[in-house]
């Protein structure tokens, strides 16, 4: 599997696919450009499908430039972005997209319409996890139940996880567990 990364000045994009080129799964289109276009196409690949985390404006805008390009499945946490059907995908699914398996991970109790999707050993986490933070853009009780479903889940998983947040620098489930105070189960709550 192939991962490639576009960052927009804002965002950070991902796509995955095969190494030989074909259908292939983007994560979190932010700018729809052309030089995102040439990384796509340069790369033999066919948008098949486009993860959202989060459905922030900035990740829906481009939806109707892409689906004019591409016809792409949305998977989300909703049921329409920006004017397009979108399949929902619940904490626990596991869905084939373009070849790939992509989990979406239970955090526990529903806190938002925000989904963290697992392919392989990379994170999708959106802007609920990044590097040295967790999600500063949601309520101070949608928080605490963030930090609890990281508790119970993200604690256990394997260390060598890549975290791929929509804004930030890349981090590790290692890095996180030993940089950021949030991940210390004697300061999660």
């Amino acid at each position: 599997m192939k991962l490639l990364s576009y960052f927009s000045g804002i965002s950070n994009s991902y796509i995955l696919g095969s190494n030989d080129g074909g259908g292939a799964v983007l994560v979190d289109p932010d700018k729809f450009d052309v030089p995102l276009l040439e990384l796509i196409e340069s790369n033999g690949f066919t948008i098949t499908t486009i993860l959202v985390t989060h459905s922030h404006e900035c990740h829906i805008k481009k939806l109707r430039v892409i689906k004019k390009i591409y016809d792409a499945v949305i998977i989300s946490g909703s049921e329409e972005l920006g004017g397009f059907e979108s399949k929902i995908a619940e904490p626990g699914d596991k869905i084939e997209a373009a070849g790939i398996i992509v989990e979406t991970l239970n955090l526990g109790k529903r806190l938002t319409r925000s989904r963290i999707f697992r392919i392989g050993n990379f994170l999708f986490t959106g802007n609920l996890v990044s590097a040295g933070r967790i999600g500063d853009s949601i309520s101070p009780e949608k928080r605490a139940l963030l930090i609890a479903g990281i508790r119970e889940n993200f604690l256990t998983m394997p260390e060598k996880l890549l975290i791929l947040p929509s804004r930030g620098p890349p981090s590790t489930i290692a890095a996180e567990l030993r940089w950021n105070p949030n991940f210390h189960p004697d300061t999660l709550l």
